[in-house]
């Protein structure tokens, strides 16, 4: 299952593009039903309760969010549990732009932030019908950095 990401903006100067508003409250309902349902049993869940309990439980503390401030001239990325999630800041002036690349073979669209170094750092992928969209969120993306938007 795939979750699309959303892109908000609090202030002219700030994109964010991560997990939508609602993720949270829709996985915390899927637990409370889960348990719910496991509860009305009227015994102790075997292993595949569990198992979901758990799955469900972390996918509600799953982040994913860029953030693009302008003001400060960085890009910071945070992904993993909330409690223990990976994050990397960028300066501006470490990106050298954005590439919205397609695959012919498997129809998928890829959106990269492309560094200085060489590196590429995967935004967000879909299918193909996600071009325009996909497109879009990479021009607005670059326009706030100030750096230009390629395809491939």
């Amino acid at each position: 299952m795939e979750i699309p990401l959303t892109l908000q903006s609090s202030r002219p100067d700030r994109l964010v593009y991560g997990l939508p508003v609602g993720y949270r409250a829709a996985m915390a309902l899927l637990l409370a039903a889960l348990a719910a349902g496991l509860g009305l049993a009227g015994r102790p869940p075997g292993a595949l309760g569990w198992t979901l309990l758990v799955l469900v439980a972390l996918g509600g503390l799953y982040e994913e969010r860029w953030s693009f401030d302008a003001g400060r001239g960085q890009v910071r990325r945070r992904v993993g549990l909330l409690f223990a999630a990976w994050t990397r800041e960028l300066e501006f002036e470490a990106i050298v732009g954005f590439r919205l690349g397609r695959q012919p073979a498997g129809g998928r669209v890829y959106l990269f932030l492309e560094c200085g170094d060489g590196s590429r750092l995967l935004l967000d992928a879909g299918p193909g019908r996600r071009l325009g969209p996909l497109r879009e969120l990479g021009r607005r993306l670059a326009d706030l950095c100030g750096k230009p938007l390629a395809e491939d």
